[in-house]
């Protein structure tokens, strides 16, 4: 990008809601756990000093949140595993109706060999590597998340970290080179 180019239009990036799963102010992205054993745990995190540690097959559900207004949105989530093997996955899947349906799911690990990926990494091993962290394009007027594990054995978990929705306003901005 040149000195001289710019951004116009658009009311800019806003984040709608998000969870490190500190406890604190930051942490507005409300979830539910669904049969999984989840918790928070100190042993691995992307930033700050937690993140939710998935236990068991089972989900977490990430509260629904209204688009309208919004031109388009992102969400974005950083993943681990420590000792997932063959068939035992994670998924990423979208609810732009509320949790009636879901759709565009994304297999984030593809268990296999006592896996071992840590945040911010991928694994050339690993026959479904995506990008970690994982960002998704939203254009509907809806949105609700959930991350599901599947066949995950005792001792070997799925962690999360630093999951967020943001939204450009009305018009998103245009980029104009310089």
């Amino acid at each position: 990008v040149s000195s001289n180019s710019s951004f116009v239009g658009g009311s800019g990036l806003e984040t709608i809601a998000a969870q490190g799963f500190e406890g604190g102010g930051g942490d507005t992205w409300l979830y539910t756990q669904q049969v999984a054993t989840i918790s928070t745990v100190t042993s691995t995190s992307r930033t700050g000093a937690t993140s939710l540690r998935l236990e068991s097959s089972g989900e977490a559900r990430f509260g629904n949140y209204s688009l309208s207004g919004y031109s388009g949105a992102t969400v974005m989530v950083a993943y681990a595993t420590a000792g997932a093997d063959t068939g035992e996955d994670l998924f990423l899947e979208f609810s732009y109706n509320g949790g009636g349906t879901w759709a565009d799911s994304v297999k984030l690990i593809d268990g296999f060999s006592n896996a071992q990926i840590a945040f911010n990494e991928t694994n050339a091993v690993d026959p479904t590597t995506v990008a970690n962290p994982y960002y998704h394009a939203i254009t509907a007027t809806q949105v609700m998340i959930r991350v599901r594990a599947v066949a995950l054995d005792a001792s070997e978990y799925f962690y999360l970290d630093d999951i967020s929705l943001t939204a450009y306003g009305a018009a998103a901005p245009a980029f104009v080179p310089g």
